[in-house]
């Protein structure tokens, strides 16, 4: 099964209850994946040490989806291809939302980015974007504290964390539009590869 067997359905156009669709959403898929990877609870605690480890992995997860939408286009696949490497990021970026329990920062990302002004697409753009979103990763990996090599260890700003956290979803939400992908064009992607997931899980994929 892949998003082309996947009906479409009608979306919402509101884009608070756009975000909201997609935390609901993730939050279901993250009931299975929290005991399908074997983690310690549903959601975790910014200021532990597993939850730590936890959320930085999840940073390199939407990196790296964003680098397979890069491969993707230096090789000339298709737009869908590129889109589905995307919406596979906004699986990621919902679920650290969800699993910090710190859903107010997508949700406020989502709507300004929605409702303020658009950026310009190209390739220029394109990068200076992709900077913007490889260091607010990075910016936001660097407020956890906890390293396993400290035998000090040092509690995290959680207001600074959402904070990081908010301005990360807004540099992956621009990123997505500079590739040319429309909020409601990345919300049916998502909504389609939900579906992927959730077969996937049935399935025991």
């Amino acid at each position: 099964m892949n998003v082309n067997d996947v009906k479409p359905i009608i979306l919402p156009d509101d884009p608070v209850t756009q975000a909201g669709y997609i935390l609901d959403r993730q939050t279901l898929l993250e009931d299975h994946y929290w005991t399908i990877e074997k983690r310690p609870s549903p959601t975790v605690a910014v200021n532990s040490q597993v939850g730590q480890i936890l959320i930085k992995d999840f940073l390199w997860r939407i990196t790296e989806e964003v680098g397979e939408s890069l491969e993707a286009s230096l090789i000339g696949e298709p737009l869908e291809k590129i889109y589905e490497e995307l919406a596979d990021g906004l699986h990621f970026v919902a679920g650290l939302a969800v699993i910090t329990n710190m859903k107010d920062p997508f949700i406020k990302a989502w709507n300004e980015t929605v409702m303020g002004p658009q950026p310009r697409g190209g390739i220029t753009s394109q990068h200076t974007y992709l900077y913007d979103l490889i260091a607010s990763l990075g910016i936001l990996g660097n407020t956890l504290k906890m390293k396993p090599w400290k035998q000090t260890q040092v509690l995290t700003d959680e207001v600074y964390f959402s904070q990081c956290l908010q301005n990360m979803i807004t540099c992956f939400l621009r990123f997505c539009i500079v590739c040319n992908l429309t909020h409601h064009q990345l919300l049916d992607y998502y909504h389609r590869k939900s579906e992927v997931n959730l077969f996937r899980i049935r399935s025991k994929y």
